[in-house]
């Protein structure tokens, strides 16, 4: 992949043009600018791989009325600048041997050890309760990530050598997990204007890697949650996570 500063010049020399344009009420003119620019760019090759997506999703089928497609491009191009200049902000140490946070928009293979975790079920809300009033009450200090399933949450310990596995005792049980091998996509801030769900396109971009890669899916997904929510939710950081093994 490319360096992306090129693609940050086209695009803000687009937005430069553009915005001038959609105020003046050319509003057809704007998107007919920010499709050709998209085009452009997606195919020099140097947009993120959730953006690079993104853009082709927006080319094949551009939205129909000029006014949402100007605005659909927009989001996407400020979604792409802002994601290549975030830093994801560690709010609390990481568990022992975890790799760092990745980077926004990338797609990363990455190896966890193996760790011990508090884990509540999501069923019936409450799980970031007990999981707190759990290290709070057994002296474990808090590390980031946190990570969640469809059905589960879970805060991780600093090491194995800490504590001891529990069955469920006030809805959260320790439980060992073995190492993980996995494709993670970063996802900065809380949702985004506009344009698909993160996390749905998040998926998207790691099934697209799975579709043409020697690794494939264990079935196993889980999302880490980096930030507390004490940081805004366009400053907070996630990765979308699938465990994979190689292609049988």
């Amino acid at each position: 992949m490319h360096s992306p500063d090129g693609a940050m010049r086209a695009l803000q020399a687009a937005i430069s043009r553009g915005a001038p344009l959609y105020n003046s009420g050319d509003i057809a003119g704007c998107a007919a600018l920010y499709l050709d620019v998209a085009r452009s760019v997606r195919d020099g090759g140097s947009l993120t791989e959730l953006s690079a997506l993104e853009f082709s999703s927006l080319l094949d089928s551009p939205p129909a009325d000029a006014n949402a497609r100007a605005w659909a491009l927009r989001h996407a191009f400020d979604r792409f600048l802002g994601d290549v200049v975030f830093s994801p902000r560690l709010e609390a140490p990481l568990p022992r041997g975890f790799p760092g946070p990745g980077r926004a928009g990338r797609v990363e293979e990455k190896l966890y050890p193996a760790y011990r975790s508090a884990v509540a079920q999501q069923a019936g809300g409450g799980a970031f309760g007990a999981l707190f009033r759990h290290i709070s009450t057994n002296g474990v200090a808090m590390t980031s990530p946190v990570v969640t399933t469809t059905d589960s949450m879970a805060f991780c310990y600093e090491s194995v050598a800490q504590g001891a596995t529990a069955a469920p005792k006030n809805g959260v049980a320790v439980v060992d997990s073995p190492p993980l091998r996995v494709l993670s996509v970063g996802m900065r801030g809380g949702g985004g204007a506009g344009g698909e769900p993160p996390l749905a396109l998040a998926r998207r971009v790691l099934e697209a890697r799975l579709a043409v890669g020697d690794l494939e899916s264990t079935g196993y997904w889980r999302q880490l949650g980096y930030n507390s929510p004490m940081v805004t939710p366009s400053e907070r950081f996630w990765e979308l996570q699938v465990g994979v093994c190689e292609r049988q």
